[in-house]
């Protein structure tokens, strides 16, 4: 299901503007209004999931006399010479003048602030969780690598980082997307339909791959409980809005980082070919337990590779990529980064 759209506004010129980048979005049907006369006769003969309007297609008309019953979400187009103190109880505001990705982040967000369920394909995402029980042995770059891959291959994929401290930020610009702290405070509230919500709090970077910023204050993530995260990610995949969630883990195996091991349906190790990474590798590699629970989903990614396969691990688990240094990222853009890194072999999660 689509979500039914209706805008009005005097300015022919913004209102074609609008309109064509809205309509850009396959989930979204516009329809637009310069004339009053019409505006109105639709508001009382059509029913819009989502209506938004400048003040001055109201001219001369008083509140009451509008009929909004047969829309989900009226809310007024506003900018700093509108007035917006006195609006009637139930009209929501949207900023005018922004870029259309901020309007249709509100739209969404909007819609699913009001409980609907139009946007659920009813299949859950795969979810892919990227994981190393050593620092530094490049798990982001891969993970985010393996992401933008899915992408290109036709997966619709959202990155989403869990890190203790994470630095994907660093490289990736979410721009206004509410990320992890809007989505999280979202699913805990039930408020609404979460598939409209993740997408408006996700930033798209490139057609097909979308970022999750995490949590803005550390103190938050560390707060948030092994259960409300399990909770998070499950309804996230849930929602079937990405073909695959690729999840950017801490190292190490407390509660929250075991909880999405358990969780997902397939698990990347990256590794690196240096005697502290590998004596953690053999350590982690030796739980039996773990690995009876783990083993069977875990395929492996070789980064830093020299060409020498003896400076790896030693364990069955099929290897997907071996990635040779490629330096320091500096400032650059990290989609570009991991762009020109090998291909991974990506064929068991499609």
């Amino acid at each position: 299901m689509n979500i039914r759209v209706a805008i009005a506004d005097r300015d022919e010129v913004y209102l074609e503007r609008l309109g064509e980048g809205l309509q850009k979005n396959s989930d979204i049907i516009c329809t637009r209004y310069s004339e009053p006369g019409a505006f109105f006769h639709a508001l009382k003969n059509r029913k819009f999931d989502v209506v938004l309007f400048d003040t001055s297609i109201l001219e001369g008309v008083e509140w009451s006399s509008l009929d909004f019953s047969g829309v989900t979400v009226p809310a007024v187009l506003y900018h700093e010479e509108t007035e917006t103190k006195d609006l009637p109880t139930g009209i929501e505001k949207v900023m005018k003048y922004q870029r259309v990705s901020g309007i249709y982040r509100s739209i969404v967000d909007l819609f699913a602030s009001k409980g609907r369920k139009g946007l659920e394909s009813g299949q859950s995402s795969t979810v892919i969780a990227v994981f190393s029980p050593a620092g530094g042995t490049g798990k982001s770059t891969v993970a985010f690598k393996l992401a933008g891959q899915l992408a290109a291959a036709g997966r619709r994929s959202l990155y989403i980082s869990v890190e203790d401290v994470p630095g994907a930020e660093a490289f990736v610009a979410a721009g206004g997307a509410g990320g992890m702290d809007e989505l999280y405070s979202f699913v805990m509230d039930e408020k609404g339909d979460v598939g409209l919500k993740l997408e408006a709090c996700a930033a798209e970077l490139s057609p097909g791959l979308s970022y999750l910023a995490p949590f803005g204050n550390l103190m938050d993530a560390n707060d948030t409980s092994a259960q409300n995260l399990s909770e998070l990610l499950e309804k996230a995949a849930g929602t079937g809005r990405f073909s695959c969630v690729v999840v950017d883990m801490s190292t190490g195996l407390a509660e929250k980082n075991r909880m999405i091991l358990t969780q997902a349906d397939h698990v990347v190790l990256v590794e690196k070919p240096d005697p502290c990474t590998q004596a953690k590798m053999r350590r982690f590699l030796g739980q039996y337990n773990l690995m009876e629970d783990y083993g069977p989903k875990m395929v492996r990614v070789q980064n830093f590779d020299i060409g020498k396969a003896q400076l790896y691990s030693d364990c069955p688990y099929p290897v997907i990529g071996r990635i040779p240094f490629a330096g320091t990222m500096g400032e650059e853009n990290m989609l570009s980064f991991a762009g020109r890194l090998p291909d991974l072999d990506i064929s068991s999660f499609l």
